[in-house]
């Protein structure tokens, strides 16, 4: 792992395959990109209780490699 030059998606990789359910949706708002990495459920319960989280991240670049990810992931799953 060391040598994986992404280790933030290789973290997210192993997240999910323990079953941890990790979303990352992509916005572009007033020409920036967003990008929202975690989880958190609608209710107020969730929010205080849970311990759930969700990150809120202003980027060009980690919008920009999400959406070709996803594009690419679209076109090769049947």
């Amino acid at each position: 792992m060391p040598d994986d030059p992404n280790l933030r998606q290789r973290a997210y990789l192993t997240a999910v395959r323990r079953g941890a359910k990790v979303r990352v949706p992509l916005a572009q708002i007033g020409g920036r990109g967003w990008v929202v990495v975690g989880n958190l459920n609608g209710g107020e319960v969730s929010a205080k209780l849970n311990r759930e989280l969700a990150l809120k991240v202003a980027s060009d670049e980690a919008y920009s490699y999400l959406a070709d990810v996803f594009w690419y992931d679209w076109d090769v799953t049947p």
